[in-house]
């Protein structure tokens, strides 16, 4: 009888903790992303070569 009691708590905090799990890496994954693109800008720049870029 008790776990049907505390099964919608476990459920409610496990799509939570999930969801900012989820945000968290979301966020990560878009800053490594914009950091490569801006460093990739900055080499391009400097050499000159828009081609290869």
């Amino acid at each position: 009888m008790q776990v049907f009691l505390f099964t919608p708590l476990v459920t409610c905090y496990l799509k939570k903790y999930l969801f900012c799990l989820h945000l968290l890496f979301s966020i990560l994954l878009m800053s490594m992303t914009l950091t490569r693109v801006y460093r990739l800008h900055n080499v391009c720049g400097l050499v000159g070569v828009a081609s290869f870029c």
